[in-house]
């Protein structure tokens, strides 16, 4: 990841964090080799009128977004692709 990527993401995530809506079980700070996977937390967002999601990558890949009424299974899977 580029220093300004780099700089622009961690801007984001405190700007996000000082209105206290960002994640901690979701926020990772870690470098994926090509071949690999990182899974996050289900986490009850009903309250909420919107989601965003901030990812940075400088490799292509899919990024699937799962949403669940149990927290185990998957109702609805959205991916995204670069």
């Amino acid at each position: 990841m580029s220093y300004l990527a780099q700089t622009n993401l961690t801007t984001a995530r405190e700007h996000l964090n000082r209105l206290g809506f960002v994640n901690d079980k979701n926020s990772f700070d870690t470098t994926l080799a090509s071949t690999t996977s990182l899974t996050g937390k289900f986490v009850r967002v009903g309250r909420f009128s919107s989601v965003t999601y901030l990812v940075n990558s400088d490799q292509d890949g899919t990024l699937d977004i799962e949403y669940s009424m149990d927290s185990i299974t998957a109702d609805k899977t959205i991916s995204v692709n670069n």
